[in-house]
């Protein structure tokens, strides 16, 4: 982030860099942060010195949307340029458009919420820190008082609890520049003399979530025992079945590509400086489940202070453990080497595109100012809809790398993003504030933080944790997976294997209902879970671990009931079930079916995960009369042991006890789904 001296005053804050494009063509990029609201003045400077961003259109969004999302508002100054163009003169501001892509001129993005939120002081805020964190600017005492409506006496004196508002949020911007337009520079020191500085930035880069270990050398004291792997075969008739009973005309959900993006040091699946017909020949991975770009074979091409390929082989390195990271993680979040044999029998339709977003280029450091300029990548939650983040900072060193993910997370806020907890062995990511690990949690609704376990399903001792923030968990020893474009297979361990997992597991969910929201991907990836021991009470949020078979089947109830020494896997719909009593944190609670996500026992518990009238599954609560309660079940359908689902000659209907159910999963609310 741009941080200037205290003493300066100013209106926008910028650097500019060289970056190097793939044809050998020099093109500048400007990162440019406004702090006030821009001026019509800045406004047409921009457009003079920036080329247009092109802006994919979804189908029925108006322009009013596009333009809030790029730049925050629209402006008259902004409607001054975009006068002229014809989709402008066809529909105004809030009529319809057709899906594709529009040219819209560049801006700076500030934000100014009708009904301005409120920050809560920290202990070690100061009212000079808050203001730098949402603007980017030094902020001088008149302006300081001018932001938060508040005197500088009081101002001076901020205690730990008390509430200021924030009527305003600017992000940084990265914009290409026009041919020649270097010199129009020196027209914003003609704007404003004093309040324009071009200098060195200041940064927390953060690094990499690296792997522990390889399967091979695996130190005794990462894992006990190897993760046990995905059931890619129960995986995919669980898709299977799923999909074609989403086309049922009671159902009539959509399916879909799920938009993944990959944000972690770059990519060795292909190779680069060839056609994409070839890039990916003896790969294992396939190029038509890849985002496309004519110029780099892989998309995105980030620009930050340089171009940034997404392949590695473009900067002449080899891959490795620690290179090789990057392709690793997007080998998993396809499903790894279990499930890319069933790729061809999913649909003649890929159900995923990867976007690689390279800001490590091989290595653990990221590059300097990644933090910040992945709000340009990502806060337009049309354009991911997962996004896997193996990344990790330190959020203590610099308060603001907190907010610019806070920012995020708000503005892409359909956008699921699944974010390792981190490798620092049983660190609570609240209390190091490590961050973007620490933002997850009940209270952020498209954020999964994950832990990783062992194949004893217990949380392996190098994986963070938090009851307020890491959300679950899911397999992260000797994790199998590619780092290059060979078909050589590489296990490693760390939540940073965990996470993509979950990552698949979310963008199967959503291939299967492609309107789904961030926040039903999120319940489904909790609900379906599986409890972890007792042991693990505590250290996470909802205390459960991935199961992506049991994730997919969204349009049925799902019930694992313990019938003798056996356990059967039924799907149907619930009939009903009486309300039951928890303990919860100021005595006891009656929980109705209702109400109720899923209800799952382990050791003899039972814990009812409840939310689902708000919308939002809520942590578990143990139920203490199980013994009075049971299930009452109209089953359709069988799963085998082997992943097949059966129909049944007849609907069973019966009437289990609580105690005898392993795990119920409500269906999906069709609503959510369409």
């Amino acid at each position: 982030m741009q941080i200037l001296d205290r003493r300066i005053e100013m209106g926008i804050i910028l650097t500019f860099g060289c970056g190097m494009a793939f044809s050998g063509n020099d093109e500048r990029i400007l990162t440019v942060r406004a702090v006030s609201e821009p001026s019509p003045e800045v406004a047409q400077l921009i457009d003079k010195i920036a080329q247009p961003v092109t802006v994919p259109v979804a189908s029925g969004v108006t322009l009013r949307e596009l333009i809030v999302r790029q730049c925050g508002g629209v402006t008259d100054s902004y409607i001054e340029l975009i006068k002229d163009k014809p989709e402008f003169k066809a529909s105004g501001l809030d009529g319809p458009l057709e899906k594709g892509v529009i040219p819209l001129p560049a801006c700076l993005y500030y934000f100014k919420p009708f009904n301005a939120p409120q920050v809560t002081v920290r202990s070690g805020d100061t009212a000079y820190d808050l203001y730098r964190m949402k603007t980017g600017g030094g902020g001088t005492q008149s302006e300081l008082v001018e932001f938060f409506g508040t005197p500088i006496e009081d101002l001076n004196k901020l205690t730990p609890g008390k509430k200021l508002p924030i009527p305003a949020v600017s992000l940084p911007v990265s914009l290409a520049m026009r041919p020649g337009s270097e010199a129009l520079i020196e027209e914003f020191r003609r704007i404003d003399p004093q309040g324009l500085t071009v200098r060195e930035a200041r940064s927390v880069e953060g690094e990499i979530v690296m792997g522990m270990s390889t399967g091979e050398i695996a130190a005794s004291d990462d894992c006990d025992t190897p993760s046990e792997p995905m059931n890619a075969k129960a995986v995919y008739e669980a898709y299977r079945f799923s999909k074609e009973l989403a086309q049922d005309e009671e159902i009539n959900v959509a399916g879909g590509r799920a938009n993944l993006a990959i944000v972690d040091n770059g990519f060795f699946g292909a190779l680069s400086n060839t056609p994409a017909a070839k890039a990916f020949d003896g790969s294992p991975f396939r190029r038509k489940y890849f985002k496309a770009d004519s110029d780099y074979t892989l998309a995105q091409v980030i620009k930050l202070d340089r171009v940034l390929q997404p392949i590695n082989y473009s900067y002449g390195l080899k891959p490795d453990l620690e290179s090789g990271h990057g392709t690793h993680v997007v080998g998993i979040a396809l499903g790894g080497p279990g499930l890319e044999p069933y790729f061809d029998r999913m649909g003649s339709e890929p159900w995923a595109s990867v976007a690689i977003l390279n800001i490590g280029v091989g290595a653990r450091n990221l590059i300097k100012g990644s933090h910040e300029l992945l709000l340009a990548q990502l806060r337009d939650d049309n354009r991911y809809r997962v996004v896997n983040l193996s990344i990790t900072h330190d959020g203590l060193l610099d308060r603001n790398v907190r907010s610019n993910y806070q920012n995020l997370f708000a503005l892409a806020e359909n956008t699921l993003f699944v974010v390792a907890a981190g490798n620092d062995g049983g660190k609570d990511v609240v209390d190091k504030a490590i961050i973007p690990a620490a933002l997850g949690g009940a209270g952020i609704p498209n954020v999964i933080t994950v832990a990783a376990i062992d194949g004893n399903h217990r949380l392996t001792k190098f994986s963070n944790v938090g009851q307020n923030a890491v959300d679950m968990a899911a397999p992260g020893c000797e994790v199998k997976s590619w780092i290059s474009n060979s078909n050589e297979i590489v296990a490693m361990s760390g939540t940073s294997q965990a996470t993509p997992s979950v990552t698949n597991e979310a963008a199967l969910q959503l291939s299967l209902a492609i309107n789904a929201k961030a926040i039903t991907l999120k319940n489904r990836a909790i609900s379906s879970g599986d409890l972890l021991p007792e042991s693990e009470r505590g250290k996470t949020v909802y205390e459960v671990s991935a199961n992506p078979v049991r994730s997919l089947f969204l349009f049925k109830d799902y019930l694992d009931v313990q019938e003798g020494d056996s356990i059967r896997s039924l799907l149907g719909e619930i009939i009903n079930m009486p309300p039951v009593t928890c303990l919860v944190a100021h005595g006891k609670a009656r929980k109705k079916v209702e109400d109720m996500f899923s209800i799952k026992r382990t050791e003899g518990k039972s814990y009812f995960f409840g939310g689902m009238g708000i919308g939002r599954i809520q942590p578990p609560c143990l139920v203490v009369d199980e013994g009075q309660a049971g299930i009452s079940f109209s089953a359709t359908h069988e799963i085998s042991s082997t992943g097949e689902v059966i129909e049944l000659g007849a609907p069973l209907e019966k009437v289990w006890p609580v105690e005898s159910v392993r795990n119920f999963v409500a269906r999906t609310p069709i609503d959510e789904l369409r």
